[in-house]
This record gives structure tokens, sequence and C-alpha cells, in this order.
């Protein structure tokens, strides 16, 4: 099961001691083996990964490695960015010569990248 649970968006206190972040934690039902919960809090998103042990022996790697990939994810996004910026400033400026604001001209380059760094 993959679930996302939208949190609160803005920050949260207790006492006067503000909340940093929130982690989701879910239960596993009989014949389920892995859950993977996203979170969102004020401008964050955590993900958690509960799983069963005889099903998934090394539930951490997933953990690890799903980190891992949204690190490459996050640089290829970040230089996708950086060439769409040098770009812009090679053309002027000129309106619509910007397409890092545009979803389909980043996602599918940036998956690509992501992609081919896994072979």
């Amino acid at each position: 099961v993959i679930s996302n649970v939208p949190g609160p968006a803005e920050t949260r206190y207790l006492d006067g001691s503000r909340l940093e972040e929130i982690y989701p934690v879910s239960l596993l039902f009989n014949g389920q083996a892995l859950n993977i919960t996203a979170v969102s809090y004020a401008g964050q998103l955590n993900i958690g990964f509960t799983g069963c042990r005889d099903s998934i022996p090394s539930l951490q790697r997933i953990a690890v490695y799903a980190g891992e990939e949204l690190d490459a994810l996050e640089a290829a996004i970040e230089r996708r960015r950086a060439r769409s910026a040098r770009r812009d400033r090679s053309t002027g400026g000129l309106p619509g010569s910007d397409p890092a604001g545009q979803l389909d001209d980043l996602v599918e380059p940036v998956a690509a990248e992501v992609g081919d760094r896994n072979r």
C-alpha cells in the first residue's frame, strides 16, 4: 500500500515548542508485506516505510535506496534548472524561453537522466 496523508500546512506548536517534523507510522494487515506512507507538514514531505520482516527482510535497504534516488532526482532537477537559467540569459529572457516552469519539459529529461544513472 502506498498512501499520502496531507498534514497541516502551517507550523504547529505545543506549549511554546515548535513541532519540527511529522513522520507517518502505519500498520500492516494480514497478507500485506509493505506500506509506504508520505505525510506533508509545513512545506516538508516525510516518508515512512513499514514492512513485514518475513516478506521483506531488508526493508532498510528500500528506505536507503529511496533516499539515494530522491537525492539523484533533486540533483538532476537542479542541473536542469541551471541549464535553463543559462539558456534564458543567452536569449535575453524572452517570453516563452524559460522551460524550467513547465512540468512536461522538466520531468521527462530528469526521469531519463536518473534512469540512465541506474543502468
